[in-house]
């Protein structure tokens, strides 16, 4: 289980350990440069192959459920849902 993490304007920036994109259309988006998101090392290299282009994720743009690709270069990439956790899931 991860966090997504957004700016001050509202866009998508990364998680809490991984960077992300998510689908639109046939292209797997992560946040641009420019949102403050973590120049990872993973990201870098998936951007340079071409498997992920940067573009901008505005928060209320997310859907639950959909399909998101998060990222970091310990534990390769690995596929997520999106979902809301209540206040009962987060406490021990």
């Amino acid at each position: 289980m991860d966090v997504l993490l957004y700016n001050s304007n509202g866009f998508i920036t990364e998680t809490s350990i991984r960077n992300v994109a998510f689908r639109r259309g046939n292209q797997w988006i992560t946040p641009r440069s420019e949102s403050g998101c973590l120049p990872g090392v993973s990201r870098r290299v998936l951007l340079e192959e071409g498997t992920i282009v940067e573009g901008d994720i505005r928060r209320e743009e997310l859907c639950l459920n959909e399909t998101i690709l998060t990222f970091n270069s310990v534990e390769g990439c690995c596929l997520g849902r999106l979902a809301l956790l209540s206040s009962r899931d987060t406490t021990a």
